[in-house]
């Protein structure tokens, strides 16, 4: 196709071969996006899971000694352990998204001084597999 003088324009061609163009870079960039949008609501599922067992952690150490040791009494031993459930707000259409299971041991160290173990795991299955993840530390008195 030939332009006439003083005619300006795209010609159907062109306009077709960059329609064309364009179609295939987006094709290339949106699994991109698609996959980073499935990492990042995975990893504020993770976050949040992670915030759960870390506040967990963080209410037990304000306990008090005897505080510790009526969990153990009512454990039955050296051990006591509660699981709960926890909705998530990322995932909203599964209630009890997150189980959080905490447990406080007795431990001797052979020190005079009483430690204790506390651990939080907290477990979620996201998109068929399922992640645990475990926070734990040693108070002592």
């Amino acid at each position: 196709m030939h332009r006439m003088a003083g005619q300006k324009g795209f010609t159907l061609i062109e306009v077709l071969i960059a329609i064309v163009v364009f179609g295939f870079s987006l094709m290339a960039i949106v699994p991109l996006l698609v996959t980073a949008s499935g990492v990042t609501s995975q990893q504020s599922i993770k976050a949040e899971a992670l915030m759960f067992a870390a506040r967990q952690l963080d209410e037990l150490k304000v306990l008090d000694k005897e505080e510790l040791d009526n969990y153990i009494v009512a454990g039955g031993g050296n051990v006591y352990t509660s699981t709960s459930y926890l909705d998530s707000s990322i995932v909203k259409d599964k209630p009890n998204f997150y189980t959080l299971t905490w447990q406080i041991q007795r431990r001797n160290l052979g020190l005079n001084v009483d430690y204790y173990q506390l651990v939080s795991t907290i477990s979620y299955t996201y998109k068929g597999k399922t992640y645990t993840r475990t926070l734990s530390t040693f108070w002592g008195y």
